[in-house]
């Protein structure tokens, strides 16, 4: 039937999109989307709309994203599902990070954690690492480094893959410090996880520790 559909559709977007095979993961989605809408399944409906917002915020089509982010929070807030809107909240927010509207990224993610410690620590946790980087930028390093600390220590047991982008979130602030030691230390680990992973040469952990080892160059011939 058109659920057990998209369900298959949406797992198949998932493993695509971790493998970093971005334009295979969004046909999916959509169609996952298409299919949830048939059957009036707005909960499902809006947890692909949400992972077809990731992945085009991958692809760098960040306008695009941010619409499809939105469309996502408002049926989860629509619903009462507190875990799916700290997810798409904190994914909004990631995205003003991407287009460097901080004030907005802090605003969110601050909301999202707050909602994700009572939740989804795990997404509280990744969310803390996106709103270090924040901070750093925004020239708080101490708020920013016990920001990270905090999100770290939460994924530590859990999600792999999101400590691997936290870990290049700290190697990002320790750049914006001039730290160069510690920011290889924590990239290197980064690229540990990453090849223990088998994350694909295309998927957002190893492209985020492409974008940190150029800074760190940057910063070492400074």
């Amino acid at each position: 039937n058109s659920v057990s559909e998209g369900h298959a559709r949406g797992n198949l977007a998932m493993f695509s999109s971790q493998l970093g095979r971005t334009q295979e993961a969004r046909l999916h989605y959509e169609e996952a989307i298409r299919l949830f809408r048939r059957t009036g399944n707005r909960r499902l409906e809006g947890t692909a709309t949400s992972g077809l917002a990731e992945v085009l915020r991958s692809q760098g089509l960040l306008d695009e994203a941010m619409e499809t982010c939105r469309t996502a929070l408002q049926i989860h807030r629509s619903l009462g599902n507190p875990v799916q809107e700290c997810i798409a909240m904190g994914n909004l927010g990631d995205i003003h990070v991407d287009r460097d509207e901080f004030e907005e990224a802090n605003l969110l993610l601050r909301d999202a954690i707050r909602i994700g410690d009572e939740v989804l620590p795990a997404a509280a946790g990744a969310f803390r690492g996106s709103l270090g980087l924040v901070l750093a930028i925004q020239g708080n390093f101490e708020e920013a480094r016990s920001m990270l600390l905090r999100g770290e220590t939460a994924l530590r047991d859990g999600n792999t893959l999101e400590l691997g982008k936290l870990l290049c979130k700290r190697a990002r602030v320790e750049v914006l410090a001039g730290e160069q030691k510690e920011a290889k230390a924590s990239v290197e680990e980064a690229q540990f996880l990453a090849e223990r992973l088998e994350v694909g040469p295309e998927g957002n952990l190893v492209k985020a520790i492409e974008q940190v080892n150029k800074a760190i160059a940057r910063l070492a011939s400074d």
